[in-house]
Order: C-alpha cells, then sequence, then structure tokens
C-alpha cells in the first residue's frame, strides 16, 4: 500500500508548497489535492508541484463534474498529463446543489453526469472522436492528447456511486472519515462492478485519512478531527455509512456529539478508527488496517490544521519510514 498525502484547496501557497516538499523529501508515492467550491484550483496547484517535484504523482480530487465542462476539463488534464509524464490522475465527483443553484447551474442527475463525464474524459483523453454535445453537429476530438487515457477516479460513498465508479472508473477516492471496515465494504461493491481492461486491469481505492500526527499531541488533534467528523454526519445522514466500524449508530453519534461539547471525550476506540495517531505502534496498526481493507493508496490528510503542518510534515516522514521497513 502507498502513502501519499492530501492536501486542502483553502491551504495558502506556501502551504501547499511545503506540503509538497514534505512528501518529496519523506519517498511518499504523491500527493491528492482537494478542490472545493470557491477555494484555490487544484488543477493550478497541480501544474506547479509537477514543475517542482517530478518524481511525486498527483491526484485531483474530487473536481466537481456539475461546474467544468468534460472537454474543457480533458484538455487540462490533458495538458498535466503530457507535463508530468503520465503522472497524474483525475478524481470526479459532484459538489451541492446549492452551490450547483448559486453559479445558476441546470439540475441533471449526479450518477448519469458522472457516468457521461468520466466516459468523455476517457475516449477525448485517448484521441478518440465523441459525438457533438448539445445542439452542435459532428465530431468532437482533441487536437493534442495523452500518450494513454488519463486514469479517471470517482469520489463515492454510497452503495449506488460505488457501483458506477466501478463500471466506469479506474478506481475510487473515499472521503476524509473513513474507516477502514467501511473502506473494504465500498471498495469490495466496487470491485464487484469492474471489469479489467487495456486501460486497468485493477480497480484502484485511495482513502483520504485524518492524521493527527505520531506521539504527544496527535492523539488529540486526531480526537478533533473525529469530532468534527462525526457532527458532519450526524448533520447529514446519508452519510451514515461512514460510521461503519466504529460502533455507532446516528443516534448514538449524536449523543457523543453533544457529549464532545459538554467536555467529554470521544471513546478512543471511535477515534483511533476514524484516522490515524497516537503511538508510533497504533499509527502502524491503523495503516494496516486500511491495507488490510484492501486500500492502495492512504492519502494523509495534512492540510487538517495549518499551524501544526510543519511538526506533522515530520512525522509522515516517521510513518512512511516505518512503514517501509516493517
Amino acid at each position: 500500500m502507498k502513502i501519499s498525502i492530501r492536501l486542502s484547496s483553502d491551504l495558502s501557497p506556501e502551504r501547499v508548497l511545503e506540503g509538497a516538499d514534505g512528501a518529496a523529501a519523506a519517498g511518499l508515492s504523491g500527493v491528492w489535492l482537494a478542490d472545493n467550491p470557491l477555494e484555490r484550483s487544484a488543477p493550478i496547484s497541480a501544474a506547479v508541484i509537477a514543475a517542482r517535484h517530478p518524481q511525486l504523482d498527483i491526484g485531483l480530487g474530487i473536481v466537481s463534474a456539475r461546474d467544468r465542462h468534460p472537454v474543457v476539463l480533458t484538455q487540462e488534464m490533458v495538458a498535466l498529463q503530457s507535463y508530468t509524464r503520465g503522472r497524474v490522475a483525475v478524481g470526479l465527483g459532484l459538489q451541492s446543489d446549492e452551490y450547483r443553484k448559486l453559479l445558476g447551474l441546470p439540475a441533471r442527475s449526479g450518477l448519469e453526469l458522472l457516468r457521461t463525464t468520466a466516459g468523455l474524459i476517457t475516449e477525448l483523453s485517448a484521441g478518440r472522436e465523441v459525438p457533438a454535445l448539445g445542439e452542435g453537429e459532428g465530431t468532437i476530438r482533441l487536437k493534442v492528447t495523452a500518450d494513454a487515457p488519463l486514469p479517471v477516479f470517482v469520489g463515492a460513498m454510497g452503495p449506488k456511486t460505488l457501483a458506477l465508479a466501478g463500471e466506469v472508473a479506474h478506481g475510487a477516492v473515499l472521503s476524509l472519515g473513513t474507516t477502514a471496515v467501511a473502506a473494504r465494504d465500498a471498495l469490495g461493491t466496487a470491485r464487484a462492478h469492474f471489469t479489467p481492461s487495456e486501460v486497468a486491469d485493477h480497480f484502484d481505492g485511495v482513502c483520504y485519512v485524518g492524521f493527527g500526527g505520531v506521539g504527544e499531541g496527535s492523539y488529540a488533534r486526531l480526537e478533533t478531527f473525529a469530532a468534527g467528523y462525526l457532527r458532519i454526519i450526524v448533520a447529514h445522514p446519508f452519510l451514515s455509512m461512514l460510521l461503519d466500524g466504529t460502533g455507532l449508530d446516528l443516534a448514538q453519534a449524536a449523543e457523543v456529539v453533544a457529549a464532545y461539547d459538554a467536555g467529554t471525550p470521544v471513546p478512543r476506540e471511535v477515534v483511533t478508527v476514524m484516522g490515524i495517531g497516537g503511538s508510533l505502534e497504533e499509527c502502524l496498526a491503523q495503516l494496516q488496517a486500511y491495507a488490510d481493507a484492501g486500500v492502495d493508496d492512504v492519502a494523509l490528510g495534512i492540510g487538517l490544521w495549518n499551524d501544526t503542518l510543519p511538526a506533522t510534515l515530520a512525522d509522515v516522514a516517521i510513518l512512511a519510514r516505518a512503514w517501509s521497513q516493517r
């Protein structure tokens, strides 16, 4: 299993570059870049990182299929793929419906939009023609293409989206807060719908995992992260699958959040399955749980605490070295 880092799209340029520098220095496989609404553009950050660190793989995710035209997105990704010699992957997802309305975009079926966008990226990046979109006539073919079809991932959680990912994508990107148990079940669903092809013979699983660090202070940061994600899950019940492995249902999660707000710690058995942090031995055991679940790439969410990023990067190097030597 590979170890990479995940950088938030609200980080300053200095922090983004610091994170990429740390990933390269630690010998990690790469960097995954978030692309959230009204924040820093992941494709632009990817271009800068690629020029700075030619050895790093770069993943973009999740890029919204709602607010980027698939042909324009493919052009951007093909350019990145060419400059990085095939080290870029794009993760597709859907932003909230509120954001769609804010931009004045038409309502469309999310699943159908993901299916169409993934198919267009695969076909166009391989140099093939696709029928004209909208009212136009004729076909569309990019004048400049990549050496091979772009790896397309889908940000997926629910069973329908996971099944779609298995049908149309090279892999899935699983959300922060996903436990190893939830990751195992999610990837099992997607892989059951995957058919090997000349483009990909394996369905890759990338899991974003909150990382508090190694040693003193790391558990407290991880507890803050776990409490925050429990709060998100309680507010959005459709995310309840992220509770798999915590031993909590939605009602119990709400009780834990209320107790945390009143000063009661989140149960340790919940904290330690929702991310990675604690002693080096605990961190290695947590990593192993994700490896056993079939995750191919754990992307450590290190940009979650801006003020502690330098120390957290040092802990990433410690963990990566210990993982490689285990």
